[in-house]
């Protein structure tokens, strides 16, 4: 079995124990999550074994349901769900694939898995950025030429720009276009659809409306939602990732309704602490229960995300440049939309912390980042300069517990919090 046949196998079970064994303090948008994912690997696993189109590493998930294609977002799937055994077999291919473990996680984890065949290969790839790392486009170029040697796919080159303005959104747009194109001409079959690809934008503006709203939710003291419900990514919910799009749209309305429920009926969970931990997790280390034992509330929060949380312009948005984008302009928006090398990224930082009132941070640095990973300082001195939070730094990686091992982890989290507690006063 490859990993989407275990994800498949592992989503049935649970909602077969789900179904026969109810949990009345679980939200109710907790089955429509499970069915989501267990609808998404099904009709990835299919698309695979009937030859069907799918870009992987693409761009955009909403380019690719346009053109008819599906969108595989592997690392998604890989922050999300395998057991950590899963990914150190990864670490181990990567290596035999050479690559070093100081690269990104998020890059070769996805890549031994494609060598594995856990997952399906590409048939196109593009290099260019992953939306908030600038990093991310050298990653592509080696993961292209790895698999271009191996079967001679076509490659497609982005250049994107350094600032957020307008200018480069239509240049940005006129690649997306080119890339378009390239595609159609390399993948018998695929045809880009703007009528469609413009639903799918409305989709979208309807998604991060309802992600608002569990925004303002979050506000609540003490939190509606234990920590691990609270770590749910925008983007592994993203409508065009999936076939049924309204399906996806009625689990965030659900899921906002279940918050609601709980702020209207109170909680009398006690909450010592409010901590902003930002990129990913340990994941080998059940951080949520962790802090949920030590009665502390914590709001996970990995770029590129600003779109999610006000700080940028939501999908369909006129106000920003004054008038209505066409759908390659908006999927250029939302690509680079957020600057994470640059002050921008620190400020957004401080912004968030203001409207959760958080008492401090929590910054953990894969060791492969240089993008994300690198502005600890500037973050932290920024955070601390504004709202006299502390941060705590963590280096270590998402499987892999040689840096940071499990026990220090969790001691390195006790002393910061009590040191936070007394700090409070």
């Amino acid at each position: 079995m490859n990993l989407l046949e275990r994800l498949i196998a592992r989503n049935k079970k649970l909602l077969k124990e789900m179904e026969a064994h109810p949990d009345p303090t679980q939200m109710r948008s907790n089955r429509l999550a499970l069915e989501l994912e267990l609808d998404g690997y099904s009709e990835l696993l299919e698309a695979w074994r009937k030859g069907k189109p799918i870009l992987t590493h693409f761009p955009s998930s909403g380019m690719a349901r346009a053109m008819g294609a599906l969108h595989a977002l592997y690392q998604d799937i890989l922050l999300c769900t395998p057991a950590p055994e899963e990914g150190l077999k990864l670490y181990q291919v990567a290596r035999d694939m050479g690559m070093p473990d100081y690269m990104c996680d998020v890059f070769t984890l996805p890549a031994a898995a494609v060598k594995t065949g856990e997952f399906p290969p590409p048939i196109v790839a593009t290099s260019g950025t992953g939306g908030a790392c600038r990093v991310w486009m050298y990653h592509m170029k080696a993961f292209a030429q790895y698999f271009a040697e191996q079967s001679g796919i076509p490659v497609f080159d982005i250049d994107t720009p350094h600032d957020y303005s307008e200018e480069s959104i239509k240049y940005m747009a006129d690649q997306l276009a080119e890339l378009i194109e390239f595609v159609e001409k390399h993948v018998p079959g695929l045809r880009y659809n703007e009528a469609e690809h413009a639903k799918i934008i409305e989709a979208n503006r309807t998604w991060v409306q309802y992600c608002l709203k569990d925004w303002e939710l979050k506000k609540t003291i003490p939190m509606p939602l234990i920590n691990k419900e609270n770590a749910l990514l925008p983007l592994h919910f993203d409508p065009s990732l999936y076939g049924d799009r309204e399906k996806v749209l009625e689990f965030w309305r659900q899921r906002v309704e279940d918050v609601e429920e709980r702020v209207a009926k109170g909680t009398d969970r006690e909450e010592k602490l409010r901590i902003l931990w930002l990129n990913p997790l340990p994941l080998y280390v059940d951080i949520f229960s962790l802090l949920d034992r030590l009665g502390v509330s914590m709001l996970t929060w990995i770029p590129p995300l600003a779109a999610f949380n006000g700080w940028r312009a939501n999908w369909g948005d006129e106000k920003e440049f004054g008038r209505k984008l066409t759908p390659l302009e908006e999927e250029a928006r939302f690509m680079f939309g957020d600057i994470y090398g640059s002050q921008e990224w620190a400020d957004e930082v401080v912004w968030m912390c203001k409207e959760l009132s958080c008492d401090a941070i929590v910054y953990y640095q894969l060791v492969g980042c240089l993008h994300i990973g690198a502005p600890i300082r500037m973050v932290a001195d920024t955070v601390r300069e504004k709202l006299g939070l502390p941060t705590l730094v963590m280096r270590g990686r998402l499987y892999d517990p040689t840096n940071l091992p499990p026990n220090e982890v969790e001691s390195t989290l006790k002393a910061f919090v009590d040191a936070v507690l007394a700090r409070k006063g």
